[in-house]
This record gives structure tokens, sequence and C-alpha cells, in this order.
């Protein structure tokens, strides 16, 4: 087994894959001391990005306890494993029960060494299930991603409470028009939500500013 040591993963979000460049203070950065890197097929590879993944418990022995991590961090990491395709590389942290419970990006030279060792592996079969496809949109930037949640949940929320008003006023500053019948307003904002533009930044301090009212 090939390794990777003293790098960092960032394991803060189970619906998203950040990359390092979008890391943040805040999040669950992991310091590791040492995590073994598995050569697999591009398909493999894709899997793992796309799918909510089941290992067998075959190579869930492979990998049990055989990485490590600096005490600061207090969680438990008993399944830590790196997979590359020699073009780009994935960390898994994977729960007991041999599902994937959180994936990382790797800062940018140390992913640079993990296909570097990749290349000198063999291709590993590695046993495992496709539970259900994940939802990401790979289009849109983490700062655009938490704008669009914020504004979806905000706009459902006034709706639900049945706070026309401010949900007509963000229409008008948006659409620059006014709309009486409440479904149109309602269905037209989270439409707009399809596609995040400049004016989103507007609407974003404007439901932040009518929501503390």
């Amino acid at each position: 087994m090939s390794f990777i040591y003293d790098i960092l993963l960032n394991f803060s979000d189970n619906k998203n894959i950040f990359e390092f460049f979008e890391w943040e203070e805040k999040d669950n950065l992991i310091n590791v001391k040492k995590i073994p890197i598995v050569r697999v097929s591009t398909d493999v590879l894709l899997d793992a990005y796309n799918y909510k993944l089941k290992f067998n418990e075959i190579f869930l022995n492979r990998i049990e306890n055989i990485s490590s991590v600096y005490k600061q961090n207090k969680n438990v990491y008993k399944y830590l494993v790196i997979l590359s395709d020699c073009n780009k590389a994935i960390a898994l942290n994977i729960g007991n029960n041999g599902i994937v419970k959180h994936k990382s990006n790797l800062l940018f030279d140390e992913e640079e060494e993990v296909l570097f060792v990749a290349e000198k592996l063999e291709i590993n079969n590695i046993e495992y299930k496709r539970l259900q496809k994940e939802k990401r949109d790979y289009f849109r930037t983490r700062k655009e991603q938490e704008k669009r949640e914020y504004l979806l949940k905000e706009i459902k929320r006034l709706y639900e409470d049945c706070l026309y008003e401010k949900l007509r006023y963000l229409y008008f500053e948006y659409f620059g028009k006014l709309e009486d019948d409440i479904k149109k307003v309602y269905n037209g904002l989270l439409d707009s939500l399809n596609d995040i533009t400049n004016k989103h930044d507007n609407m974003y301090e404007l439901l932040k500013l009518v929501c503390k009212k």
C-alpha cells in the first residue's frame, strides 16, 4: 500500500466537494499525517465523485486504521483513502457500514504528489455499490451556491408565512415591474434562481433587510 503524508482535507459539507481555492477557515479542515493511495479506473473515480457509494468489507479491511490524523482532530477516522486515476484524486471518509460520509478535493501541490505516486501503481478492482446519484452544481462557485440556497430558503419562508408584500417588493426590484398575482410573484422569483446573476446580489441584500423587519 502506498501513502501520502501531511496533507489537508476538507470534510465540511456532505453535499458539495469544494475546490481548494474555495475553502474557508470555518470549514472542517483535517490535518492528515498519513493516508493510503489507491489507483482506480476513471470510471470508478467518476462514480466516487458523482454517487453515494458503499464499499464492501474486503476493501474496508484493507484500509482499516492505516491512516492517521493529528491530535487536534477530535473525530475518529477509521477508513480514510485517496482514490486516483492519475489525472484527478479524491479523498474519502468511509463509515463503519461502508458508506462514504465525506469527500474532499486536495490542495493543488498535494494532488500533484498523489498523481505522481498513482502513476507507479497498478489499477485496483474495488467492489462497491452505487446507492444514489448525488446532486451537485459544478457550474456555480461556492459563493453562488450558498447565495442561491439562502435565497431559496427565505423566499419559500416568506411565502409560507404569507408575507406577500415583501415578496412583491423583491419581485419589483428584480424584474422592474409590479405584479399582483402572488403565485406569479413566487414562481417568478424561484425561477430566477436557475441562473444566478449580479441582480441576485441585490436581491440577497434586500432579502436580508426585509427579513429583519
